[in-house]
């Protein structure tokens, strides 16, 4: 379940850094909008890793089963 929200989560940050990127640049506020579109990116490569770790860490549990 935690995999599931922090899967989400990169989803929503993922569309909310395009969406503000997309206005900021059409503003011309064009440093801002690439700092803010670089900050998105690596806070989703954060949550993603932190996502991926979890489901290994699931799914090595499920599978301690079989070697018991």
């Amino acid at each position: 379940m935690f995999t599931l929200i922090l899967i989400l989560l990169v989803v929503a940050i993922v569309i909310l850094t395009h969406f503000v990127v997309t206005y900021l640049l059409r503003n011309d506020i064009k440093i801002v909008g690439i700092t803010i579109g670089f900050v998105g990116v690596i806070i989703a490569i954060i949550v993603f890793g932190i996502a991926m770790g979890s489901f290994t860490e699931y799914v090595a549990g499920e599978l301690e089963f079989f070697y018991r």
